[in-house]
């Protein structure tokens, strides 16, 4: 049984097991009792697309990845003086003019798709 006040924590606690069971390379014991709770309560990992332009897929796999080691903020730096790669329907011209290319821009979907993503994985996204 996995008790977990938030489904974050029984998700994480599913993984732990998965993790364990890995590890032993063979059956767990039953019952096996693990008290588990993360020491600190921001465990994140910064991307920085502001000045290294990646594909919504490349961060996506990084949220899994992320999930798997129980990773739960992505700092998402998204806009620098250098680039501004986040399509703005105020000011249309910031990505137009301020992306490394007109193709390396973020829509509203792109945000939106990762946002949806990470919360999936109980990750929360802070952009930048």
């Amino acid at each position: 049984m996995i008790a977990a006040p938030e489904t974050v924590g029984a998700i994480r606690g599913l993984e732990t097991l998965a993790q364990l069971a890995h590890a032993s390379g063979t059956t767990l014991p039953i019952p096996l009792t693990v008290i588990d709770s993360p020491r600190f309560p921001y465990r994140g990992l910064l991307i920085d697309s502001a000045r290294h332009f990646l594909p919504v897929s490349t961060i996506k796999r990084t949220l899994d990845a992320m999930s798997l080691a129980k990773l739960n903020i992505l700092h998402w730096h998204l806009t620098d003086d250098t680039a501004f790669p986040v399509q703005s329907l105020l000011y249309p011209s910031l990505s137009a003019k301020g992306a490394y290319h007109p193709r390396l821009v973020y829509t509203h979907k792109d945000l939106a798709d990762v946002v949806r993503h990470a919360s999936d994985r109980g990750i929360r996204v802070i952009p930048e």
